[in-house]
């Protein structure tokens, strides 16, 4: 249908152009957009023929997993570094930040504290397992 309109356009821009309404040099960049619009038009439409069942959205839902598809979630490599499940995989632990160097003005209780394994709760686990380790932690 398109072809035919950009055809039938083209079958009239020329007519005019016979009768004089058109120079030279104002039909030359209307003709060539009306080409370049028919060639894409039939690209299109070979391709539909080349492939009767592809459609525009059919890589949008693909059920293949990551790895079939050829790509994979990058993991969060500042998560990686701080960040080690626990053995269930329910819950992540990580060391305390602030407790390497300094430490001569910090009391004993601060550094004892500081020194202790802090644990995930579960908006932190979520987070962790769904968006910043896709794949697992050590």
């Amino acid at each position: 249908m398109i072809p035919v309109l950009i055809a039938s356009r083209a079958a009239a821009i020329t007519a005019d152009f016979l009768a004089g309404q058109w120079s030279k040099q104002s039909l030359r960049p209307v003709m060539f957009s009306l080409g370049r619009q028919l060639l894409s038009t039939a690209r299109t439409c070979l391709r539909a023929q080349q492939h009767p069942f592809a459609s525009s959205t059919s890589r949008l839902f693909s059920m293949s997993t990551p790895v079939e598809a050829g790509y994979k979630m990058k993991s969060h490599s500042g998560a990686k570094k701080r960040w080690r499940s626990l053995g269930s995989g329910n819950a992540f632990k990580r060391g305390k930040a602030g407790h390497s160097h300094m430490n001569v003005s910090k009391p004993p209780a601060r550094k004892n504290r500081l020194s202790t394994t802090a644990y995930s709760n579960s908006a932190q686990t979520h987070k962790l397992k769904k968006l910043l380790l896709p794949y697992g932690s050590n």
